[in-house]
């Protein structure tokens, strides 16, 4: 489609100028909204994260940006209904306690259900201090919120590749880590009204160094945006060819994202959890670095031999040696998740400007604009919008927008637009 501009006709001009400020009206309005429910959400927990984190020394940043995020600014059906503001599901340890029933990775899941939100945030604090494979973030300065946000990556808290960014992205957006300085002083009226006691009981302390932690008895650090291996050599004094060595990476070509876990000794022959089941892109790199076992043990204990990988789905023997034999990707399987993996998540829209050029009378501009495809998708048994937005490159925000949603809840049967 071509739109041509010619001075000498100045409502066409005007109009398009007039809508231009509408739509810049529209998507300031948007995003001021958007802002001032976080900031809103802040105001109104700050001091219970702050509480939490002198009562289980768990950055008030992380908690409040847990909150923010797991709860979209606590306007959720979870959060509205269930005061649940992180997510947390029923488990074991949660029967015959209420519960809210809410369609997530699978149809129906259990949630658990709270009668305030003060208790589904020291809840959120329990859950983590109680769960061994968090252990390890409790070794972290509570004021590094950095690693806290890695590390709850690490130890399986969301399944978005990109929670820790976007915590971070949260923190930094709206000066949280301010919170993590405060004192009792600070809150001292807000603990005497919810008559809070300070502080737990005591807990062994950690001689190790800010930045890094235990994990299955390996020290290990994470690799912060900005940063490289080098950087991570010269902090520890260990030669990047040994670090090369521990985290299975080709030396002296050694590449890591920010994220990735630094294993700063050798991995383990076994890991702390029993099984794991392969994701999509998921290789055993992957899932060594995650459980901090080596490469040739888990070969060893799945009957697989040196390059074969895990098919999608397949479960992985973490502990003890399976009988059978696993499914592995062929080859084709590998080349297409290669491709998958190298295409953007969203698609940028394509904009080119055909002419621009000063005429003596008159501006001709013509803009050729590629319109997006809009298709439609059923949702099925056990679709999440986050599974959802994989399978067709687009944004979770892109679904959200353009189908109208507050959160990531979806409904067997619903149908959704996905703009291709």
């Amino acid at each position: 489609m071509k739109l041509i501009f010619r001075h000498n006709y100045p409502i066409y001009t005007k109009t398009l100028k007039s809508s231009l400020f509408l739509v810049g009206l529209f998507v300031c309005f948007f995003a001021n909204g958007q802002v001032s429910k976080k900031q809103q959400y802040v105001s109104n927990y700050h001091e219970l994260a702050v509480a939490e984190m002198l009562r289980f020394q768990i950055p008030a940043s992380i908690t409040l940006a847990q909150g923010i995020l797991e709860s979209t600014s606590g306007t959720s059906a979870l959060a509205t209904q269930a005061k649940n503001h992180f997510g947390i599901k029923c488990g074991k340890d949660w029967a015959l306690k209420d519960s809210f029933m809410l369609d997530d990775d699978t149809i129906g899941e259990c949630f658990r259900k709270y009668e305030t939100v003060l208790e589904s945030y020291i809840d959120h604090s329990e859950f983590l201090r109680n769960r061994p494979r968090y252990t390890s973030l409790f070794l972290l300065d509570a004021r590094d919120y950095k690693s806290w946000a890695y590390g709850l990556k690490q130890a399986g808290y969301a399944t978005n590749p990109k929670y820790a960014e976007l915590l971070i992205g949260i923190i930094e957006d709206l000066g949280l880590h301010k919170y993590d300085l405060y004192t009792a002083d600070s809150i001292s009226e807000f603990l005497v009204n919810h008559e809070l006691v300070l502080p737990i009981p005591s807990h062994s302390s950690s001689t190790l160094p800010v930045g890094i932690q235990e994990f299955n008895r390996i020290k290990t650090a994470f690799l912060h945006p900005g940063e490289n291996i080098n950087q991570i050599s010269d902090a520890t004094d260990i030669s990047v060819r040994r670090l090369s060595k521990y985290n299975d990476l080709s030396y002296p070509l050694a590449e890591l994202e920010p994220g990735d876990i630094v294993y700063l000794q050798s991995k383990r022959r076994k890991a702390e959890d029993r099984l794991d089941t392969t994701g999509r892109f998921e290789t055993i790199w992957d899932i060594s670095q995650k459980h901090g076992i080596k490469i040739s043990a888990i070969e060893r204990l799945n009957n697989l031999e040196p390059i074969q990988q895990f098919k999608e789905g397949e479960v992985v023997y973490l502990r003890k040696k399976r009988n059978d034999i696993p499914e592995i990707r062929t080859i084709e399987d590998i080349i297409e998740l290669k491709q998958l993996d190298s295409l953007p998540k969203t698609a940028p829209k394509k904009v080119e400007i055909i002419a621009k050029q000063p005429i003596k009378t008159e501006v001709l501009v013509q803009t050729q604009i590629t319109e997006p495809k809009i298709q439609e998708y059923i949702v099925q048994q056990g679709d999440t919008l986050y599974k959802i937005s994989q399978k067709f490159n687009v944004s979770v925000d892109n679904l959200q927008q353009l189908n109208g949603l507050v959160d990531s809840n979806i409904k067997l049967g619903q149908k959704l637009k996905i703009n291709n």
